[in-house]
């Protein structure tokens, strides 16, 4: 998966695909996709597309067992990225919501990370940067305030 090849290259920061930009751009996907009138399908159906295959495309480098993502895609060397896994969580679970993810294929993955990003990061707030926290916030919004 290379969001160039969707997005034409605009996600990515200097041959390099980084988890924020990816959140950035699905949430603001999913946020459009909330908005958009379902009367004009055409270009709901292309949207929704586009989104599908950007989340198969993020989920594929997940960590096997905290479902976090690092920082750069796809180095596992790399830091996690709470903004960016923050991000990532509140697209999907808006895709849920909104009937455009399966829920039973994408809720276990949402729910395995969030569970990780509120043990690893809302133990060490005071280490947060304002864009994780409005992320954090906001994921926990669509997660129903939990």
């Amino acid at each position: 998966y290379r969001p160039a090849d969707v997005f034409h290259g605009i996600f990515v920061t200097g041959g390099v695909c980084t988890l924020r930009n990816e959140g950035i751009m699905l949430a603001a996907l999913a946020d459009t996709l909330e908005k958009l009138d379902i009367q004009l399908y055409e270009h709901y159906r292309a949207l929704a597309d586009m989104f599908l295959q950007a989340v198969r495309g993020v989920i594929a480098w997940q960590d096997k067992d905290t479902k976090l993502l690092h920082r750069i895609i796809p180095d596992p060397e790399s830091e996690v990225d709470f903004a960016g896994n923050a991000l990532v969580i509140y697209a999907i679970r808006k895709g849920v919501r909104l009937g455009v993810l399966d829920e039973e294929k994408y809720m276990p993955l949402v729910n395995r990370a969030y569970a990780c990003l509120k043990e690893d990061w809302m133990g060490a707030p005071d280490e947060c940067e304002p864009l994780a926290l409005g992320a954090v916030l906001l994921a926990r919004a669509e997660m129903g305030g939990k």
